[in-house]
């Protein structure tokens, strides 16, 4: 894991959390899609089916945008 940390700049402790669906650990939902990217990149697959997968699955809904016209 250490290896893999130094290549990615991902810390072990979040590349754990990744594959242990812990995403509550991670510093954001930006921060999870991009370390996702990351190291599925880095593993050689496709990165998009995992952060489909992410954000279907776990993402919070997105906010509503704001309203500027009031």
């Amino acid at each position: 894991m250490l290896q893999i940390d130094a290549d990615t700049h991902i810390r072990s402790r979040y590349l754990k959390a990744l594959e242990d669906e812990r995403f509550d650990v991670l510093p954001g939902t930006a921060y999870v899609r991009g370390f996702l990217r990351t190291y599925a990149e880095y593993l050689g697959l496709d990165a998009d089916p995992f952060v489909e997968e992410y954000n279907a699955r776990f993402a919070p809904p997105d906010e509503d945008p704001l309203d500027l016209t009031a």
